[in-house]
């Protein structure tokens, strides 16, 4: 996973902003890619066997739904919880569903946030592990003093 960068945002209901540094350059190679894979699809019609010219429409779409999901994985956070956008889910932790946030990985490269809910559930936030500590002082702070 690339590493991330926090940036404020103007307005004040999200106080921080993780997004991919890189994220315009990976997701106009991945275009390129798609517009690659289909000009294959779209000029080799009649030229080469239908099979190949499916593998081009599937590897074009491929490339789309990367590029997508390159552009589109942010991270904010606001006084209220976290919001994980990727692709073109949205998916919103309330501060008081979670029970622990924590580090793991950190043996595995550069380590990764998770969110444990309430129920047991556990969440990968896709932000960098440098962000622990503006995440957890905001879970503190909506939820009064925690150890």
């Amino acid at each position: 996973m690339t590493a991330m960068h926090p940036r404020r945002r103007p307005d004040s209901a999200v106080r921080e902003r993780w997004v991919a540094p890189r994220r315009g350059l990976i997701g106009a190679l991945s275009l390129g890619g798609a517009a690659g894979w289909g000009s294959v699809w779209v000029l080799q019609a009649g030229h080469v066997q239908p099979l190949h010219r499916a593998a081009a429409a599937v590897l074009a779409v491929g490339y789309v739904v990367g590029a997508v999901g390159t552009l589109r994985k942010e991270v904010l956070l606001d006084d209220g919880g976290l919001v994980i956008v990727r692709g073109f889910r949205r998916t919103r932790i309330s501060w008081t569903e979670v029970r622990e946030l924590r580090v793991r990985g950190l043996g595995m490269g550069g380590g990764w946030i998770e969110a444990v809910r309430q129920d047991g559930r556990e969440t990968v936030v896709p932000a960098p592990v440098e962000a622990f500590s503006a995440m957890r002082s905001s879970w503190q702070r909506a939820a009064g003093a925690r150890p």
